[in-house]
């Protein structure tokens, strides 16, 4: 193996010199350089990783998380392209990757854990259970994290548009003459089929389509038994649809498989369309309808952030440690350690650095300034409405808007950190005190909107379901779902709505889907505003008053020197004139 002080004795230098040059440090000449670089390509000098990464305490890899539930894995070719895309980026930029494992030298390990045992200096999350809690732990470290069609706070995220597609799709479709159009999608609690969903009632309405609800069935992603059994189903209604969309191309083979063993024929007794374009559904004859994801681009595209917000947060707090006087690194001889200023340090700049990237986005073009708009809110039926009137009446080339749901804490943040250009809430007249105290501690305003009677939300299998009124000793009996209910959480946070009873059963989750997973299974009940909305995929769940519940407030915030745009004001006044 070609050394360092072979190349040295060639070019009549030190070893020192050598690897300055092939570090390309700047105390050397650029005629050094070259003739050093020159010297050890001739030569076959590959630097060995190991050596580079006790120098640096860098290891020059990145962890990729991929736990895909189906059991295809690589062989699925959507996932195959975005981590093929994955590692074309990574190996540019001169980055190895490696699959996260649990289990190493007999030991259980989380993500996490594993992560830092591998000094991995980065990690794409490409498929996982985003509830997972060694997901989320890892989610919310300290380290660059991308992920792949999921948005989480404390991650750059690349997603597919998904709404887009589904209503290209759809009007596709109807675009052949089909009006009868059913809906396999996949599992309900994916963002990506919430999105999906979301845009197929939306495109539908638009074209003026009345669907059965018994056109739209579940299926998980990959799985063709199940997509087989509900094809048959759908296949043998008294009306059936003369078109099937399914959630990939894959569970399409076992909707497919059905229609023929039905002696049926594609596309003369019955249509079928999937998602992702790949190879095997263009092999099929008739060639398939399908939506085609650039997988590779995706990939390549998560990479380039990851490293991006790699370099960028570290150059950053090295100059902060510098400025504040603080420690952030600590190395030693396991590699680069952050200490607790280091961590806090990291979360705070990866927030910065994401912000930063929609920014430029936002105002990459000055035409482009006028048509971004952000809201933020305690649950999407609190203004999803009007957001969609909104992006429905923009009439122009390009734009750039965002709804996000959080939980109440999360709005104030998104507000306060500019990520928003403002949040809508809600919350018991009893804790107005403590809710204007804390939002100006934030340099928040809070503005009134309307007064509304708490409700509760439950589905329309409960045996309370069919009131119209609900008194509170009747609904405690049942299972009480609440959220956003931290320790260190600020008493102004909890959105307690019914006060002084204290109830009997409680179930904690930490995202809305798993609340109304709930209720739907549990006879559950959530209390809310009784705010009602279009979204279809919850069009089985009741809101209905408290009829000794508290009065709430709804309103939006903003902080208190920013100028609301045209949109932002039109948005206010949709939400208004639907509350009146």
């Amino acid at each position: 193996m070609v050394s360092l002080k072979t190349i040295a004795e060639k070019c009549g230098v030190s070893t020192a010199t050598v690897s300055k040059a092939l570090n390309d440090q700047r105390d050397i000449s650029e005629e050094t350089k070259s003739r050093v670089r020159k010297t050890a390509e001739a030569l076959g000098y590959f630097p060995n990783a190991a050596a580079r990464a006790l120098k640096t305490n860098r290891s020059y890899n990145i962890g990729v998380l991929f736990e895909e539930e189906a059991g295809s894995g690589l062989t699925h070719e959507y996932f195959s392209g975005v981590l093929n895309g994955l590692k074309v980026q990574s190996e540019k930029q001169g980055y190895d990757i490696t699959f996260i494992n649990t289990c190493f030298e007999n030991r259980k390990m989380s993500y996490y854990e594993h992560c830092r045992y591998r000094n991995f200096e980065g990690v794409a999350i490409v498929c996982a259970d985003f509830n997972d809690p060694d997901v989320l732990e890892l989610m919310n470290s300290d380290l660059p994290v991308v992920t792949i069609d999921y948005v989480h706070h404390n991650c750059t995220a690349v997603s597919s548009n998904n709404i887009q597609g589904i209503e290209d799709l759809v009007k596709y479709i109807y675009g052949q003459g089909h009006r009868k159009i059913a809906y396999i999608h996949g599992q309900q609690a994916s963002y990506v089929t919430k999105d999906r969903l979301a845009s197929f009632y939306r495109t539908v309405d638009e074209l003026g389509l009345k669907i059965p609800d018994e056109y739209i069935r579940t299926a998980d992603y990959l799985e063709t038994r199940e997509a087989a059994k509900q094809t048959k189903e759908l296949l043998n209604l008294e009306d059936p649809p003369t078109c099937i969309i399914y959630p990939d191309d894959t569970s399409l083979i076992g909707g497919r498989n059905v229609i023929i063993e039905m002696g049926l024929r594609i596309p003369r007794d019955i249509s079928i369309a999937g998602y992702d374009g790949t190879r095997m559904s263009q092999l099929l004859h008739p060639q398939l309808t399908t939506i085609r994801q650039d997988t590779e681009l995706i990939g390549s595209e998560a990479a380039k952030r990851l490293f991006a917000a790699q370099s960028s947060v570290s150059e950053a707090v090295r100059a902060v440690e510098g400025h504040y006087g603080i420690k952030a690194f600590l190395r030693t001889p396991k590699g680069v350690m952050l200490t607790g200023d280091g961590k806090e340090l990291f979360i705070e700049f990866k927030g910065i650095l994401n912000r930063l990237y929609y920014l430029d986005l936002r105002y990459e073009d000055k035409k482009d300034s006028g048509h971004g708009f952000y809201v933020a809110a305690q649950h999407h039926i609190c203004g999803m409405d009007s957001f969609m009137s909104i992006i429905q009446s923009l009439d122009v080339p390009e734009y750039n808007v965002g709804f996000r749901e959080c939980k109440t804490s999360g709005v104030f943040e998104q507000v306060e950190k500019g990520l928003a250009d403002l949040g809508v809430i809600f919350f018991a007249e009893q804790l107005k005190g403590q809710m204007m105290q804390e939002l100006r501690g934030r340099g928040i305003i809070f503005n009134h909107i309307a007064y509304r009677t708490a409700h509760v939300y439950l589905h329309e299998g409960h045996p309370l379901a069919g009131c119209s009124q609900i008194r509170t000793e009747e609904i405690i009996q049942y299972p009480f779902i609440t959220y956003d209910r931290s320790t260190d959480a600020n008493p102004a946070y909890t959105e307690v709505i019914i006060p002084h009873y204290r109830m009997k059963k409680v179930i904690s989750v930490t995202d809305r889907a798993a609340a109304y997973s709930i209720m739907r299974t549990n006879q559950g009940f959530v209390v809310g505003s009784g705010y009602h909305t279009a979204d279809r995929a919850y069009g089985d769940i009741r809101a209905i008053p408290i009829k000794d519940g508290v009065n709430l407030e709804i309103g939006f915030i903003v902080k208190g020197n920013y100028l609301l745009s045209d949109m932002a004001q039109r948005f206010i006044e949709l939400v208004g004139e639907k509350e009146a």
